[in-house]
């Protein structure tokens, strides 16, 4: 007895024996069975109770079976499943339950690629593509139709198919039995494509897409790595020379297939650079025509000359000795002959007279006049800085030879030298900007005083030029102190700035003279006018501080003042 089959296969239980079936009795209520069948033998066991309809009773059990050696009994029409009577079945013979009604399949439960659910058409769902499933002591994966197998193709190239190991990652299901396989060289990877490089790696083939600009066997590649991806050329360049292509045909035209190197794609790509030529692209094909003579262009006009195109100071429109175009009166002929052209047309000095009395005019051996100013032939004009000058096609005119120069070296007292620096206590007076007190060029500054019986100096020796007509000093002072009697008219630390003789014994002008009651929230601009008499002398740009002694209250020391200095500059207006 194999108990539990009936209710998988719709089968009554069943014994062995010697004797046929019979057919099963009628169907119940709900359903209307069918008649029991005489078999050839003895009477069979009760047939199973038909299948109920639906919202039919159960079926009425099954009569006695016939006997017989091939016949079946069948069970009743749709209704609720009856229960199958007992049948003796001879080997060959099956005696039949009810026939199942219209309710819910029922699925083979021992089918492992089966999920043992229904859809809504009242079909068994299979287990997805590539799912693992157990049959008998067998352990694969299904695939796709109800088969457990050892391993399915469902993977890319590169990746590993299921029921298959990293290190043979593909199903070969060519044969009768599919099997996993891997690869032992970078040969067995091998697609046939060219612009792939395909390689082995513990078992598995791995494929890199070449670039685009690679070259293959028919060309070069277009970065894709498809079977059609080796092309005569790509279009990889906004401007210049695409892959695949030459000098000649530097542009990839993918417009047509295949693609192909052609001399230009839009008029742009023809431009030679030459304004006396106008260059389209006809058909790929780069077409260059002449600009008309004469025409305008930078500097001058047209030659007109094909294959010789050139933009020259004039042309020749002007019949005998008349004034050509773009040429003066003094040489009014333009030679076409030379490239570019030139104006040309006097034979002696003569013909060159521009009726200006500072010019020496002549002519020149290729024909042209050339007009040769002499200054010295001009009258004084009273003013050092604004001497007359013979200025070709003008005559004599007052001319601005002022230059601005700079006296002072490293001004933004950023680099070493330059500054000469001396402290009573010995502390370097140059100084990098802290969190304080930012420079005001960064990142250095000159910071004077800032401790008791301190004495700071800061100089730097220049010679003022001669010929220096006007002279000023600019810079920038910022002053903070902690004095406890501020609020007091009385300056107890003093500092200033000052122009000295070269040996700093002499003070030729008092620039700044400043106390610890002249603090300043900031940077602070000084600028000085100086007396240019001093020009072709040497002087000293001095700053000082003079700090006293400290003061002491309610266990605090006060009475220090900081006198900071940045972006020194020394600045001469001299006539050359």
């Amino acid at each position: 007895m194999l108990a539990g089959c009936g209710q998988i296969l719709g089968l009554g239980d069943y014994e062995v024996g010697e004797e046929t079936s019979g057919s099963g009795g009628s169907a119940g209520s709900a359903g209307t069975g069918g008649d029991s069948g005489s078999g050839g033998g003895g009477t069979g066991g009760d047939a199973g109770t038909g299948g109920g309809g639906t919202g039919g009773s159960a079926g009425a059990d099954g009569g006695s079976a016939g006997v017989g050696t091939t016949t079946t009994a069948s069970g009743g029409d749709a209704g609720s499943s009856g229960t199958g009577g007992t049948t003796t079945t001879s080997p060959t013979t099956t005696g039949m339950g009810g026939s199942a009604g219209s309710g819910e399949c029922v699925c083979d439960l021992r089918d492992p690629c089966l999920t043992g659910e229904c859809d809504e058409a009242g079909e068994c769902i299979p287990k997805e593509l590539g799912a693992e499933c157990l049959s008998g002591n067998f352990a694969g994966v299904c695939n796709g139709t109800q088969q457990c197998v050892p391993c399915v193709n469902d993977a890319p190239d590169t990746d590993v198919d299921s029921g298959c190991p990293e290190t043979a990652p593909e199903c070969d299901d060519s044969g009768a039995t599919p099997e996993c396989t891997g690869c032992q060289e970078d040969m067995d990877c091998d697609d046939g494509v060219d612009c792939t490089a395909d390689t082995c790696d513990d078992g598995r083939c791995m494929r890199a897409v070449l670039p685009a600009g690679a070259e293959c066997s028919d060309g070069v590649c277009n970065g894709e790595g498809a079977a059609d991806s080796c092309v005569p050329c790509v279009d990889n360049q906004p401007a210049g020379l695409d892959a695949g292509c030459e000098a000649a045909l530097p542009f990839c035209d993918t417009s047509v297939l295949p693609a192909a190197c052609v001399e230009c794609l839009v008029a742009d790509d023809c431009d030679d650079d030459n304004e006396c030529t106008t260059e389209t692209c006809d058909s790929r094909e780069c077409v260059g025509d002449t600009v008309p003579a004469g025409d305008e262009c930078t500097g001058g006009f047209c030659s007109g000359i094909p294959g010789m195109e050139s933009c020259g100071a004039c042309f020749d429109t002007a019949a005998g000795n008349e004034i050509d175009q773009g040429c003066p009166a003094e040489a009014p002929v333009c030679d076409m002959s030379q490239l570019p052209p030139v104006c040309t047309g006097c034979t002696v000095n003569t013909d060159c007279d521009d009726a200006i009395d500072c010019t020496t005019d002549t002519c020149s051996g290729a024909g042209v006049c050339v007009h040769t100013p002499d200054d010295g032939v001009c009258a004084a004009s009273g003013y050092v800085c604004l001497p007359n000058q013979c200025v070709v096609g003008v005559g004599c005119s007052p001319v601005d030879i002022t230059e601005e120069v700079q006296l002072v070296a490293n001004g933004n007292l950023d680099s070493g030298g330059s500054w000469s620096e001396a402290s009573s206590n010995g502390y370097p007076l140059i100084v990098v900007e802290d969190a304080t007190v930012a420079a005001h060029t960064p990142t250095r500054y000159a910071w004077l005083g800032g401790a008791w019986y301190e004495f700071s100096e800061l100089f730097q020796l220049v010679s003022v030029p001669t010929g220096t007509q006007a002279l000023n000093l600019n810079f920038f002072y910022q002053l903070s102190t902690n004095d406890p009697y501020y609020w007091l008219p009385y300056n107890y630390n003093v500092m200033g700035a000052e122009i000295l003789s070269s040996d700093g014994g002499t003070v030729l002008q008092t620039i700044l003279a400043l106390g610890n009651q002249d603090t300043t929230g900031s940077w602070t601009e000084v600028s000085v006018d100086l007396d240019p008499s001093w020009a072709g002398t040497d002087v000293l740009v001095y700053f000082w501080a003079s700090i006293g002694a400290e003061y002491y209250s309610s266990g605090y020391y006060f009475g220090n003042t900081n006198f900071r200095i940045d972006t020194v500059s020394l600045t001469a207006s001299v006539c050359q």
